[in-house]
């Protein structure tokens, strides 16, 4: 039999081990569309199957919160999710700006079924524990999404994390 055709080359997708760092509530202004701009370049960067790779989450309002939601919109299953916390019941503390949204938060991070560490160590503070788990997130992944948008504070020392581990990182603010 003569074979006159090409044969399709698949990409093969190697499995990554992904974070999130991003801002509260108080600096996202459209959360749908955040919502669909991170489902968009988690599918430019990671393909189609976003079931294959592993997701750790820091689980505070505002960005990781909807890192986790697009997760779950995905049906990621949920053995795949990691929700790295700095200690239990930390998100009723992260910013008084938002006490709407930091207890929405600690809801989902409980009710949704994913597998929760804490990773933020024994003692310190809050602003300590919370820079504990974001070693924590760069050092057990190898991909950083964000949404950072140039400023100081937690989400730009976790993208320094990232810079020095020369991770890539992909900044939804420029996608």
């Amino acid at each position: 039999m003569l074979f006159t055709g090409f044969v399709p080359v698949l990409k093969i997708m190697e499995p990554k081990k992904v974070t999130f760092t991003g801002h509260r509530p108080d600096k996202i202004s459209d959360t749908t569309k955040e919502m669909a701009t991170l489902k968009d370049a988690l599918l430019k960067h990671l393909g189609d199957d976003l079931s294959i790779h592993t997701y750790i989450v820091g689980g505070c309002p505002g960005f990781d919160t909807t890192a986790l939601k697009v997760l779950l919109a995905c049906n990621v299953p949920k053995s795949q999710i990691i929700l790295a916390v700095p200690f239990r019941g930390f998100e009723k503390y992260a910013g008084f700006k938002h006490p709407k949204e930091n207890q929405e938060s600690y809801d989902l991070n409980y009710s949704c079924g994913v597998k929760i560490l804490e990773v933020g160590g024994k003692t310190g503070t809050f602003g300590q524990k919370c820079f504990i788990r974001n070693i924590y997130m760069v050092d057990n992944s190898n991909i950083i999404f964000t949404n950072w948008d140039g400023s100081t504070g937690g989400t730009a020392n976790t993208v320094k994390l990232a810079l020095k581990k020369k991770m890539p990182i992909v900044n939804i603010r420029e996608e």
